[in-house]
């Protein structure tokens, strides 16, 4: 915020210097050419402009430099964290720099103190990839890279330029403390009744709760569940048994959407839920026999259909690591029992791997920097073809 700060300090100097001689008009060129160079200074008029040439195409005739003081382009943007927990971080920010300063395929990366990447931006959950640009206002989410780390958390938050294009370089960074959970500020209540159909489910909200009420298959009774909440405009925070999760939210008049990998749509119904059998609490098992139902909570699955779904796949399909690949099994005798714990041991491992079909001629981490090809982090090979593939290589 130091420059915000030396804006309004200096605005009301250059505005009574403007009524004078801030402005040329004589010297305002809309057709003139500058060089993409950002050097930001902020003009007599009040503008921020990308460079001088920029300023002196607008008739500007008295500017100062954003960057005395050794600022950078981090100083002119705010963010501000929505909600974090270990598994995902959301913020806003802003940017306050010229709208014509850019940077392409731009992403945001998580480093804490001791220099380890704590979340990082993935191109699933990305709602812009193209570029961050001045003037821009967003939402992004940060999703867990290390799962280790704990409240309050203090770390830099980098902007990478060519993030999701395979070529990353660290902009700049920001310094920010992160807490669990939700802000002092959000505590705005919801309310009222709301159903899916889709979801066989009911909804309702009271001050501080969410009630849900899932109906089974048959819609002869339904599994309850009460939950604390907080909320914001466009976050609602709720606590479950071991941490709080954060959701997108839309709410109007006729619609009560939440927003996570999918959206679940609600209309507004009211109903009375003295009028519903609540389901006798029962849970699952998978045994050789195949799921079995237990009349309590103490099974490893509370649907069947869950169950089934996992136990069919335990009983019949395993996994092989055979020659770098893996190979499938109708049966539970190999070595891995999903396909993605298979894949995480048998996939390349060692750099050597990959010269033998391609020259590897550059090895960095998530910022640009050069590392060793064996990192325990997520690195971008850069081949002599100019090919470019991001990597995460386990330690042999």
């Amino acid at each position: 915020m130091k420059n915000l700060i030396f804006i309004l300090l200096t605005f009301p100097f250059f505005s009574l210097a403007q009524d004078t001689d801030c402005i040329d008009s004589t010297a305002i060129d809309p057709d003139c050419m500058c060089i993409e160079m950002y050097d930001p200074v902020l003009g007599c008029n009040g503008i921020t402009y990308t460079n001088q040439c920029y300023a002196q195409c607008d008739g500007v005739q008295f500017w100062e430099s954003v960057n005395q003081g050794g600022g950078d382009v981090c100083d002119l943007i705010e963010v501000s964290i929505l909600s974090s927990n270990n598994e995902a971080i959301v913020f806003e920010y802003e940017t306050y720099f010229d709208s014509g300063v850019g940077f392409a395929y731009a992403g945001f990366v998580l480093i804490d103190e001791m220099g380890d990447t704590v979340a990082v931006e993935t191109i699933e959950n990305a709602n812009n990839v193209y570029g961050i640009y001045g003037q821009m206002q967003e939402i992004r989410m940060l999703e867990s890279y290390n799962l280790g780390y704990e409240f309050p958390l203090e770390a830099q938050l980098h902007l990478i330029e060519g993030f999701f294009a395979g070529n990353p370089e660290s902009v700049c960074s920001i310094s920010i403390q992160i807490f669990q959970g939700p802000s002092e500020g959000d505590t705005l209540e919801l309310s009222g009744q709301w159903y899916s159909s889709g979801e066989d489910e009911y909804l309702e909200f009271d001050a501080d709760s969410i009630h849900l009420y899932t109906f089974d298959q048959d819609l002869e009774c339904y599994d309850f569940l009460s939950l604390a909440y907080q909320a914001n405009d466009s976050l609602i925070f709720v606590q479950g048994e071991e941490e709080m999760m954060s959701l997108f939210y839309f709410l109007s008049e006729t619609q009560f959407s939440l927003i996570f990998e999918e959206t679940l749509n609600y209309v507004p119904q009211a109903f009375d839920s003295s009028n519903f059998d609540e389901c006798e609490e029962q849970s699952f098992d998978c045994t050789p026999d195949g799921c079995i139902s237990l009349a309590s909570s103490g099974g490893e699955f509370g649907d069947l259909g869950e169950c089934e779904f996992e136990c069919v796949q335990e009983q019949f399909q395993s996994w092989n690591c055979i020659d770098g690949n893996c190979e499938m099994l109708n049966d539970s005798s190999g070595t891995y029992n999903t396909y993605q714990s298979c894949i995480d041991v048998c996939s390349v491992t060692d750099l050597t791997d990959y010269q033998l079909s391609k020259k590897v001629i550059k090895v960095t981490d998530l910022l640009g920097r050069e590392v060793s090809p064996n990192s325990d982090q997520i690195i971008i090979l850069y081949y002599e073809d100019g090919s470019i593939e991001k990597k995460y290589f386990l330690k042999k």
